[in-house]
């Protein structure tokens, strides 16, 4: 398992970025030596072992490991602005794998090695992106006017950490992997950053995250004036059901309360937390189940 560390400024020293550390013992980081650039450096735990995988007059920084531990992926303004590139663990064969004139930051692998999120200003601020690990399928998953930042993958890649200006100073947000459910966790006085994520062992197990998923679905949907969201509990279990709408604002808290084991429906009745009637368009409804996002799926309210 990888993890994150928040570090500081050091005196004579800069190391920048992400600091990833790899299960054998072997942490990657940046590092701007007096008068030169950020390269890309290795260490084994024990602080033998220094190694230096990049040079070059760009600056290279933020690496991240791939699931497997055999590349890293990190930024680059090598090109002239910065962009994404992928190279082996000894460092040899870097390939770029984002070009455009803006500035690409901040890239994070997916837990199963196929995609990678990252940070780009290609449309006029930053805001969140996905593509697949070669480079393709480039996707805008935010839309927010404020700036959005530093993406970070689940265990389990089925959301995505980021911190957002939206509301007037940075906070931290999650949403699944299509941009949608975005979900404010932080009410600071200040500027929360660098979201890291924490495996919990004793949540539930994978099978029963395989069979909520399979069971989570609703009816009619297309549906007016109401639908029946239903799912399939193996065990009791805390549930929360919230309702989002396109734009990813929270419109109903459906439920959340302890259920039994076996099948329940909730029904949701077309109104918001107001007992306003939403309008036509496409929802979202989003289960957790004890304290875990299980998963988000769509459906359409037709009048």
């Amino acid at each position: 398992m990888k993890k994150r560390i928040c570090i500081t400024t050091l005196i004579f020293i800069f190391i920048t970025g992400t600091i990833i550390a790899q299960e054998n013992g072997v942490i990657a980081f940046s590092i701007t030596p007096p008068d030169a650039n950020n390269e890309i450096y290795v260490i084994n735990a024990d602080g033998t072992g220094l190694t230096q995988l990049t040079n070059h007059e760009g600056r290279d920084c933020g690496p991240d490991w791939s699931p497997d531990g055999t590349q890293y992926v990190f930024s680059s303004n090598r090109d002239g602005d910065s962009e994404i590139y992928i190279m082996n663990i000894d460092g040899t064969d870097i390939t770029q794998i984002t070009y455009n004139n803006a500035e690409d930051w901040w890239p994070s692998w997916s837990p199963d090695g196929s995609q990678i999120t990252f940070m780009s200003n290609r449309d006029g601020n930053f805001e969140i992106y996905i593509m697949d690990a070669s480079g393709t399928n480039q996707t805008r998953l935010t839309t927010d006017p404020a700036q959005d930042a530093e993406p970070v993958w689940s265990p389990d890649g089925s959301m995505i950490a980021f911190l957002s200006f939206r509301d007037g100073n940075f906070e931290i947000y999650t949403m699944d992997t299509y941009g949608n459910t975005q979900e404010r966790l932080t009410y600071t006085n200040g500027h929360a950053i660098q979201p890291a994520w924490k495996l919990v062992t004793n949540a539930i197990q994978s099978d029963e995250i395989q069979n909520l998923k399979s069971t989570l679905k609703n009816y009619p949907n297309p549906f007016n004036p109401e639908t029946a969201i239903s799912f399939q509990l193996q065990k009791e279990s805390e549930v929360e059901l919230i309702i989002y709408n396109i734009k990813s604002q929270k419109v109903k808290n459906l439920t959340n309360e302890l259920y039994s084991e076996g099948e329940h429906s909730i029904i949701w009745n077309g109104m918001d937390d107001s007992g306003k009637s939403v309008s036509t368009g496409i929802y979202f409804y989003k289960l957790n189940v004890n304290n875990k996002i299980i998963d988000s799926k769509k459906m359409i309210l037709m009048k």
